[in-house]
């Protein structure tokens, strides 16, 4: 049958964990003999090493489960069962088995693919290795990582004590038990004083404020351990098990944060800014909780019981007849002007009652669309951009995700190209269709953000055809109605009226800029034709 295959792990793993009742250390990487025999099925060997390479296959998570000479042991008698069934499998004869075969095939064909697909498609998206060792070399600086130490530390509470802690090392005594008996450090007595391993520039909170740490630390020797040492929770003296010096990251290491910074340069990060400063507006704001009454009479009641000093949030929970609202303590979060406010929609009586509030201030009671409603401002903002450093990490995210999907778009492109493919009937691209075919699409789409895709593609593609105002309403439509996002389907809605002032979908969007979140039994009346 061939040599043991790394992730054959038929019996699952769930249930081979519940075999493991204890974990123990996992084995010494460094000290195990990979060609030891734990096994042998129908002649073939089952090495250390073949258990080792499961184990590497495996996820972090995983392969947790197996650590330890128990966990090894439960792997093992999976590794073993697996073999014995695989063997006995053979011998009736499944593998020659159609079904299996063809099963087989495409599990085969899924491999190949993701593999090729992380090799050549995902991971250089479009950038050559050559040019990542160029971009290496030039930037190797980068790419240094500090000295680090593997520490431990006995902590005292005078210069007195930690020079009776040298003495008695000094003396022969071993340094992980007087840490036990001496140091006053709760949390790294019991494993001997060990701090951990420490990176150079950083100060571990179990040391404190200390102006010498590094000074001291990273001048010692494995195997030795400090003169006394001040800080703000007392004195120390460092003993370090492990000196790691500073070295270059591997090529091999980085080479995909590399590819990262030539997809998106930090210059090309810095530059989107300064010219799309406008998106990174954060608008005159106001947040509010509201009371929501049916009448005038039952919201003078609330707003002088609010006045009186009862808490807000419990009249809400009391008083308040819009459930959705209720739920959250009546709070509605920031509002900005000519914003979409929950529950009531684009309300010029709202938002003036809103923004006149200073912090803390409860508004009067005042009707929209035939509710009552008393607010109090909790906090406002005024109008700012923010600053570069607040956004830098999510505008890279936004032009690497363009980029990268750019990239193997472009990569599957070229292989289409090779290959001579062909599409045919609804199979075809969005961009080969005609109107009324991809209307049949948007009509047959099951999802929502496909549907909202296609109806885009109408208007991008045919502004002019007596459909795309039709297309823009239902973009506007399926974001209110399916996906509930009232603010990006108000942009639609407001597009519409200013492309097609003279649409018969006018009226339609007036409604729904007016009604949207709301709890209504209207219906809204479509043009004819409009096939809703």
């Amino acid at each position: 049958m061939g040599k043991l295959s790394k992730g054959l792990l038929i019996i699952t793993i769930a249930a081979a964990t519940v075999l493991a009742t204890r974990t123990i250390y996992a084995a010494d990487e460094e000290t195990i003999d990979r060609g030891e025999v734990l096994a042998v099925v129908g002649g073939e060997k089952i090495t250390v090493g073949d258990l080792e390479d499961v184990l590497e296959s495996m996820d972090a998570m995983t392969r947790r489960q197996f650590e330890g000479r128990e966990g090894r042991k439960v792997l093992l008698d999976i590794l073993i069962k697996n073999k014995v069934m695989l063997e006995e499998a053979d011998k009736v004869g499944i593998p020659k088995e159609k079904e299996i075969k063809e099963r087989i095939r495409q599990q085969t064909e899924r491999i190949i693919v993701s593999e090729y697909f992380r090799r050549y498609v995902s991971t250089p998206m479009g950038i050559i290795d050559e040019e990542v060792e160029r971009y290496y070399n030039a930037h190797k600086e980068d790419f240094l990582v500090p000295a680090r130490v593997k520490l431990r530390h006995i902590r005292v509470g005078s210069e007195a004590e930690a020079e009776d802690v040298i003495a008695r090392l000094e003396a022969g005594e071993v340094f992980d038990e007087l840490a036990k008996e001496l140091s006053n450090d709760e949390t790294t007595t019991p494993a001997g004083g060990l701090i951990g391993e420490i990176t150079q520039g950083y100060t571990p909170s179990a040391v404190g404020h200390c102006d010498r740490f590094d000074e001291v630390v990273f001048s010692m020797e494995a195997g030795t351990y400090s003169e006394p040492v001040a800080s703000d929770l007392g004195w120390h003296v460092f003993y370090v098990d492990r000196v790691t010096p500073a070295e270059y990251s591997p090529l091999e290491n980085v080479a995909a944060r590399i590819r990262e910074k030539i997809l998106v340069p930090d210059e090309d990060v810095k530059t989107y800014y300064l010219e799309n400063k406008t998106n990174y507006e954060v608008p005159e704001g106001v947040r509010v909780r509201q009371i929501v009454l049916d009448n005038e009479a039952d919201a003078d009641k609330a707003y002088k019981r609010a006045m009186a000093g009862e808490d807000f949030e419990t009249l809400v929970k009391l008083l308040s007849v819009d459930e959705a609202t209720k739920s959250q303590g009546g709070s509605l979060g920031w509002l900005k002007r000519g914003g979409y406010v929950q529950g009531v929609g684009y309300s010029e009586e709202y938002e003036e009652a809103a923004f006149s509030l200073e912090e803390g201030e409860i508004a009067k009671p005042f009707e929209a669309y035939d509710r009552w409603y008393v607010v109090k401002c909790e906090k406002k903002r005024e109008h700012y951009i923010q600053e570069f450093d607040d956004v830098k990490a999510q505008i890279f995210n936004q032009l690497y995700n363009e980029r990268r999907e750019d990239a193997m778009e472009r990569a599957y492109a070229r292989l289409e190209e090779a290959y001579d493919v062909e599409r045919f009937g609804w199979a075809r691209s969005y961009d080969d269709m005609t109107v009324d075919e991809l209307l049949t699409e948007a009509e047959a789409a099951v999802m929502p953000s496909v549907q909202i895709e296609i109806y885009k593609k109408i208007h991008e593609r045919f502004p002019d055809d007596e459909m795309a105002d039709k297309a823009l309403f239902m973009v506007g439509f399926i974001y209110s109605e399916e996906l509930g996002d009232y603010e990006e389907a108000a942009v639609y809605f407001r597009k519409l009226k200013e492309e097609y002032p003279t649409s018969d979908f006018v009226k339609p969007a007036d409604w729904m800029l007016e009604n949207m979140g709301k709890d209504t039994s209207d219906l809204i009346e479509l043009p004819e034709g409009s096939g809703e």
